[in-house]
């Protein structure tokens, strides 16, 4: 489980999101970096223009179930817990530079 993940949601959120809830969220969020498959493509001397892409876009559309009974999609998860950005952290950088 993303430690980095279960540090950002005790952290940053007041009232505290419950445990059983953050153990969840972590858990779904791991299931989809791993079969939405993120990757980061472009020039690595501009990365202002990298373009953050997924190999499976349609993992995005997969709907959960949480410990106190909501269902939750999962790009409403990502906007609402300000998770977009962490799907790329263990992600390469691009590594060729523009010529």
């Amino acid at each position: 489980m993303s430690t980095g993940i279960m540090w950002h949601l005790e952290a940053n959120f007041f009232p505290p999101i419950p445990y059983d809830i953050r153990v969840r969220v972590a858990e779904i969020f791991d299931e989809v970096v791993r079969d939405a498959g993120p990757f980061i493509t472009g020039w690595a001397d501009i990365p202002e223009d990298w373009c953050f892409e997924y190999d499976d876009w349609a993992v995005l559309d997969r709907e959960y179930d949480l410990p106190n009974g909501a269902r939750v999609s999962v790009r409403s998860m990502l906007d609402e817990l300000r998770l977009w950005d962490a799907l790329f952290m263990n992600c390469e950088e691009p590594s060729e530079l523009s010529v």
